[in-house]
């Protein structure tokens, strides 16, 4: 094993798996997680989107964030790092909350959410989403069609109850 340095000051370890492949991994706090291959998993994103029917180049907006949309439900597609960690989230906007939500309104939210497998309702700043997020590492085409279209079918569904 052999140890480098990152320009962010993290301990990187260069591990021989089998001759002459080998991972790259990043130490964090206590933590060795694999450095995550973007481009990869940015292939895999575009399949999924591609098998929507939809042209993944048409909804990029940005390197590792996409927008789809299809009748009233619009989804966000991103790729992102908490912790350390590299995330995959497919989100979509549900409803504004209303001007006058009281705790039943947040209670219904909440009673919604213990129904979803895999899928959770928040809040950011004022508008109601759902989503799915899984850690990026080990996903493939599959799971990532998953959630999309998993978040888009519910978003649908929902969009209709607020």
């Amino acid at each position: 094993m052999t140890q480098l340095n990152d320009s962010k000051g993290s301990i990187l370890f260069l591990v021989s798996i089998i001759m002459p492949k080998f991972i790259l991994l990043r130490k964090i706090g206590q933590i060795t997680t694999p450095m995550i291959d973007f481009a990869q998993y940015q292939y895999i994103v575009e399949k999924a989107i591609a098998r929507l029917g939809l042209n993944p180049n048409k909804c990029l907006i940005k390197k590792g964030n996409w927008q789809l949309k299809k009748g009233r439900v619009k989804l966000d597609i991103l790729f992102f790092e908490q912790n350390g960690l590299q995330y995959f989230k497919a989100a979509a906007l549900i409803a504004k909350v209303p001007d006058n939500a009281n705790t039943d309104f947040y209670k219904k939210l909440l009673e919604f959410n213990t129904e979803l497998n895999g899928l959770a309702f928040y809040i950011n700043e004022g508008t109601v989403y759902l989503k799915s997020v899984r850690e990026v590492s080990g996903m493939d085409a599959n799971e990532a069609f998953s959630m999309i279209t998993k978040v888009g079918n519910y978003a649908d569904k929902f969009d209709d109850e607020f």
